[in-house]
């Protein structure tokens, strides 16, 4: 009798580390959406759990863009 695979590593809960949100940027820039393919790469996260890292990732992202265009309206040309 063969013996049973060994069972998968146990996924992190809670929040992500730094070593953890480097592999999903890294994976990000060379997969892109292909969420399967990055929860692979990080490896210590399931696909539901990279999805939604990403999904914040990206509403974060935009949050500092919009808060950098409102920075740079508001400082706008200079009155002389």
């Amino acid at each position: 009798r063969a013996a049973a695979p060994a069972p998968p590593p146990p996924m992190a809960r809670g929040h992500w580390s730094e070593a953890e949100h480097a592999k999903f940027l890294a994976a990000l820039a060379v997969h892109g959406r292909d969420w399967v393919k990055v929860a692979y790469a990080v490896g210590s996260r399931t696909l539901a759990q990279v999805r939604s890292h990403a999904q914040k990732h990206f509403l974060k992202e935009r949050d500092r863009a919009e808060a950098s265009r409102a920075m740079s309206a508001a400082s706008g040309p200079v009155a002389r």
